[in-house]
């Protein structure tokens, strides 16, 4: 991957705000930090994006018996600021305290959005969160406190997409995990000129 400008938030000059991660998002980056404790942003962009195409979706056999089965009750935008410090709250994370702050007040704007998935006693044991720009939705992070609890968010995640016209789902990365559901990577100007053309699509999560 390439990293690109380092942004020192302990300069009290220099702030993270919504704006500015909205711009740097249409124009293909999204930031990282070292650390949960680490006071630095960088952008990143990727050689190599993952990508959902929706129409491509697939869920794997035995989750989808479990999902099924299942007693989990599923709630959008419930407790984003929980599923975000969640995401935050592992031992490895790139989620410090500016992109938290930062993503709560773009939720609060309407343009960042979680799904949650509950147990049998209302206790939030999985989730994702992400942004919603035009017809794609950029997924950030997700967690799990219970088998299974984080794919079937994303499961929900992709019906809802789905359900509302959107046509991708930004994993920025490939994994193991996202595979199984169809993620394919594409070179970084193939990904641009893919979100270039859904990126103005209006388009609503909620």
């Amino acid at each position: 991957m390439r990293m690109f400008t380092h942004i020192n938030l302990t300069d009290s000059t220099y702030t993270l705000t919504p704006q500015l991660v909205l711009s740097a998002y249409n124009a293909g980056l999204f930031p990282m930090a070292d650390n949960k404790d680490h006071p630095n942003v960088y952008w990143v962009e990727p050689k190599e994006r993952g990508v959902i195409k929706l129409d491509e979706f697939h869920v794997p056999k035995r989750l989808n018996r479990f999902i099924n089965n299942s007693l989990y009750a599923t709630h959008i935008n419930r407790d984003f600021a929980r599923v975000i410090k969640e995401c935050g709250s592992r031992h490895e994370t790139w989620i410090n305290k500016d992109i938290e702050r930062v993503f709560n007040e773009l939720h609060t704007l309407g343009h960042a959005h979680s799904v949650e998935i509950y147990d049998e006693n209302d206790a939030l044991i999985g989730g994702l969160y992400g942004l919603s720009i035009g017809g794609c939705f950029c997924g950030e992070s997700m967690f799990s406190r219970a088998d299974n609890a984080s794919k079937m968010a994303l499961v929900a995640l992709a019906e809802r997409c789905k359900n509302r016209k959107y046509s991708m789902i930004d994993t920025q990365f490939i994994t193991d995990h996202l595979a199984q559901f169809g993620t394919k990577t594409m070179p970084q100007g193939d990904y641009l000129r893919l979100f270039e053309s859904v990126r103005t699509l209006p388009i609503s999560f909620i």
